[in-house]
């Protein structure tokens, strides 16, 4: 009887077992790629839900293969950049030998060790692994006399596959920076991180890696990765990918065209010292214990018609409880499964929200986006400017590109309201290592983002880019009254900061890089030194930063 239920089970599994499908994240500072699907998307080459990210390698690779049947409609930069592109996916797309340049393993069937694409390789039908090595640096020169900060990295990652249906991957850097650039409270996009060290506290690990197993219309894994919500070009409202990555139980599923399903249940870093499990070693060596911090989220997305795409979704983050099974279960409403067991004091339950967002792109050249992230709200008090909760942000823009050539212009704005994003319990704040997952501007906040983009030649990338940023009165939700806080009623903060980038994409994933700030920024001295960085805190004279980079690898 055992034997028959087994074969049953193993011959209904027959389907999934027969189609080539694997998941290992394509991370989306690979910025180069992820524009050019962007620019196919609007060009209507392809289809792309971009709220939600990042994609697999696997679908970067079917996307750019699906460009490559269309390449007559391309121009000859696109094209170039296609073929270049495709190279990153050698292991993916089965390459022949010939695809792997200045190899020193020229006699070796399916060992490769080349420059171009840089990296060792191994394929053959059962095992794909690629090696590659990480390294880079950027110099900060800031007024051009008053001094000069720099950052700089290095590290590796492994990306493989096994069979037709189990990806594996690592990615290890170690980064150093001269002075404090990427912690919690400043206000840029520069990953936030949790800093070691005993005295000026700048230098961190970044660790991604996992291991999935897929199948035909969804995959299920195990990692530690940044995950990104929300359509954006300057920053999500929902999961902005700012913090460290997490570590996650990560499902996505897809069984028809016009409906997919993502979620995943994480282990969040909370900072909060738990004094009863830390202990003193000896009367002399104190063991410091922090407080658990978990996070679950769900996503569903739904395309009604080709290029629109509406996505909702909600979240909960919450401790001091341990692991709770029924945050696992699929398909919830979390702030009414939070009630259904904490409902009897607000200081018992957890920290739930809600998210919207709307792609749009069936105008061709065009992506129109919008999205909704709601901490609290309450329906009855909304429209009372003295009782509203309207903890809530919202980001709107479009994206035109394409027309004419290579060019591309954006425009955003975003704005969020006191509170969000915070919690009066400070352990189930919406944060991971005190980084905040949303907007990185934070609460009572403000900004407009504009952009003009141009590729002249092929892997060249030309942005000129003004942004307008004003930063309310830091409330701290659990002190004071949480009620009818009035949106920047008090500016605390500006920031105007015209920039413009010149980047070459020199090999895949390698890149050469000039950037020049003109910023003009207001604030008492406290505040300029609490939220911007340390080359652009200059309230005086010339507000110039010219930073020069280069990496090898991502």
């Amino acid at each position: 009887m055992k034997k028959k239920i087994f074969c049953l089970l193993f011959c209904s599994l027959l389907p999934l077992l027969a189609v080539k499908a694997q998941d290992n994240p394509f991370h989306t500072s690979h910025r180069s790629v992820y524009e050019f699907l962007d620019e196919m998307s609007n060009l209507h080459l392809i289809e792309l839900n971009s709220a939600i990210k990042p994609y697999s390698r696997i679908f970067v690779v079917e996307k750019l293969n699906e460009i490559e049947n269309q390449k007559d409609k391309l121009n000859k930069v696109q094209q170039k950049e296609l073929k270049f592109h495709l190279l990153e996916f050698n292991i993916e797309n089965n390459a022949p030998k010939s695809d792997y340049k200045i190899n020193i393993l020229p006699k070796r069937e399916h060992s490769n060790i080349c420059l171009y694409p840089l990296g060792g390789y191994f394929s053959n039908k059962w095992f794909k692994l690629a090696i590659k090595p990480i390294w880079g640096g950027e110099l900060y020169a800031y007024s051009f006399h008053d001094g000069i900060a720099y950052r700089y990295w290095g590290g590796g990652e492994m990306t493989g596959y096994i069979g037709k249906h189990f990806a594996f991957y690592v990615h290890v850097t170690d980064n150093s920076q001269s002075k404090p650039m990427s912690t919690p409270e400043k206000l840029t996009q520069m990953q936030g991180a949790i800093l070691k060290g005993q005295t000026e506290n700048t230098d961190f690990f970044n660790v991604r890696g996992g291991a999935s197993f897929s199948w035909k219309w969804g995959s299920i894994g195990l990692v530690k990765d940044n995950i990104t919500w929300g359509n954006a070009y300057n920053g999500t409202n929902i999961l902005s990918g700012r913090t460290l990555p997490y570590a996650m139980i990560k499902l996505k599923i897809n069984p028809v065209e016009w409906f997919e399903y993502n979620y995943f249940h994480a282990a969040l870093a909370s900072n909060v010292i738990d004094s009863n499990a830390s202990y003193t070693i000896n009367n002399r060596v104190q063991r410091t214990v922090m407080r658990d911090k978990y996070m679950a989220a769900a996503m569903l997305t739904f395309r009604p018609i080709k290029n629109l795409y509406f996505n909702i979704g909600n979240s909960v983050v919450y401790s001091d409880v341990g692991f709770q099974f029924l945050y696992l279960v699929p398909f919830m409403f979390y702030k009414a499964v939070d009630d259904n067991y904490n409902a009897s004091s607000n200081n018992a339950g957890h920290n739930t929200q809600m998210f919207f967002d709307i792609s749009c792109r069936n105008l061709k050249y065009v992506h129109f986006y919008t999205s909704l992230f709601i901490d609290e709200i309450s329906f009855k008090r909304m429209f009372d400017k003295n009782k509203q909760s309207n903890y809530i942000s919202w980001k709107a823009g479009f994206c035109f590109s394409g027309l004419p050539k290579t060019f591309s212009l954006t425009f955003e704005y975003t704005r969020t309201n006191p509170n969000t994003y915070q919690h009066f319990i400070p352990t189930t704040a919406f944060t991971s290592g005190d980084v905040n997952l949303g907007h990185y501007l934070g609460s009572n906040a403000e900004e407009y983002f504009c952009q003009l983009g141009y590729r002249p030649v092929p892997r060249l990338s030309l942005k000129a880019s003004y942004t307008y940023i004003r930063k309310g009165t830091d409330y701290i939700y659990g002190i004071g009254e949480p009620w009818g806080l009035p949106f920047m009623d008090n500016v605390i903060f500006y920031n105007h900061i015209t920039t413009l980038k010149i980047e070459w994409e020199w090999m895949n994933n390698c890149f050469v890089y000039t950037h020049l700030y003109h910023y003009k920024t207001k604030g008492d001295t406290g505040t300029v030194e609490k939220y911007n960085p340390a080359y652009m805190q200059k309230t005086s004279g010339i507000p110039l930063v010219l930073m020069v980079g280069v990496n090898i690898g991502l």
